[in-house]
């Protein structure tokens, strides 16, 4: 079984493209277009889902309080966050918990790769 992956960010392109690049490397991908929209995923899905690549700036909920739902749910859960704004959030103190990495909005398909590979292994 291949993993499965929830991708969370209110930009459709940015979904789409995320989609793409992960379903070719055999990933099993679900969306969602705000936090909400992600916990309710995550809810109904958890035990398949092992990444959740999470925005942090986001109408409805914003990425912060979804994750904090979401680790409530599934405590083990590996995260990466993505940014644009890092100024917002403490970031540091997220990093030093296990199973989450950040990456910086705008960022390259082959960076992204790479964090995801690091995540998964």
């Amino acid at each position: 079984m291949y993993p499965a992956v929830l991708i969370v960010d209110d930009e459709p392109d940015i979904l789409r493209l995320n989609r793409y690049i992960l379903e070719s490397k055999q990933y099993s991908v679900l969306e969602a277009g705000n936090g909400q929209e992600a916990v309710n995923l995550f809810e109904l899905n958890s035990d398949e889902l092992e990444l959740v690549v999470l925005d942090l700036t986001m109408p409805v909920m914003d990425g912060m309080d979804t994750f904090e739902h979401i680790k409530k749910i599934k405590p083990e859960i590996k995260v990466l966050l993505v940014t644009g704004y890092d100024d917002m959030w403490d970031l540091d103190s997220m990093v030093e918990q296990e199973n989450i990495e950040i990456l910086k909005k705008p960022y390259q398909i082959d960076d992204f790769m790479n964090v995801i590979g690091k995540i998964m292994n």
